[in-house]
């Protein structure tokens, strides 16, 4: 005789209530607020100014075609081969804001040493309020709150920030960021310090805009920028850069230890031999 096993009366997937968890529809507002911090900021902290779960803002961003990762996109040393520019001009790309970095805020090490050096005689270093040691779960400083800390304005930050004496939580740029610089400050990237594949990538997948009257001459200081070489270690760098990559290489230095040994070896065999 046939046997039926009894039916099994299943839970929606769907239930708004599932596991305590209670649900409300998102907001115009928060959709608005979740594009924009989208690529610049993890989700755990999206989740955690939005007042909701990791699950929810993950399956929201899928839902509205958006990705919470953070890979995608640029180091600082990256964008310094890509475009061909000096650490300084890209800190003052930074500092001035026209390229967006993923975390701007301020490390609380770098102002309060910055403010340790420059406060005046007989006033503690930790006067100020800046507490924090730069570490990995420091909180940093907006431009602004570390503008009163100093007591200068938020222009004179910029120009800490440019210079190098001002260190920012996290400077890595996402790819949104990178489209956002490409499209709007194009023109200050000077496509002929690059190969002919590369500026037309840029132009094309980026947007890059160059200015009708970009002089197509280099500047002779420049120049050395189009020379790529190729070091004992195998990267390849362009302009005056390489020679001082080359004092530090580690594989250059390695084999110049070697090689004074190797030459004696075969001086002395050469003497045996007569």
């Amino acid at each position: 005789m046939a046997s039926f096993a009894p039916a099994v009366k299943r839970k929606s997937a769907a239930s708004p209530k599932r596991r305590g968890i209670s649900w409300r529809r998102w907001t115009e507002e928060e959709d608005d607020k979740l594009l924009n911090w989208a690529g610049y900021e993890p989700v755990e902290k999206i989740a955690h100014r939005l007042g909701r779960t990791e699950h929810a803002v993950r399956f929201r961003l899928s839902a509205l075609g958006m990705s919470g990762k953070l890979t995608d996109g640029w180091s600082l040393r990256e964008l310094r081969k890509l475009l061909r520019i000096s650490p300084e001009r890209l800190r003052q790309l930074i500092g001035s804001g026209k390229l967006r970095v993923r975390d701007s805020r301020i490390t609380a090490e770098s102002l309060r040493r910055f403010r340790g050096a420059n406060r005046a005689p007989g006033i503690p270093a930790n006067a100020e309020g800046i507490t924090g040691t730069g570490g990995k779960n420091c909180d940093g400083y907006v431009w602004e709150r570390a503008a009163e800390l100093l007591g200068i304005e938020v222009m004179q930050i910029q120009v800490l920030i440019s210079t190098g004496q001002l260190k920012l939580m996290d400077t890595f740029v996402t790819d949104r960021s990178f489209e956002e610089f490409c499209r709007t400050y194009g023109h200050e990237i000077n496509l002929g310090l690059m190969d002919p594949g590369t500026a037309k990538w840029l132009i094309e997948e980026y947007g890059v805009s160059p200015r009708a009257d970009e002089p197509r001459s280099i500047p002779r200081a420049q120049k050395h920028a189009l020379v790529v070489r190729t070091c004992k270690c195998g990267r390849k760098i362009a302009g005056n850069v390489f020679f001082k990559h080359v004092k530090a290489c580690k594989v250059v230095a390695f084999q110049a230890r070697r090689q004074p040994s190797y030459d004696s070896g075969l001086r002395s065999a050469a003497g045996g031999s007569t």
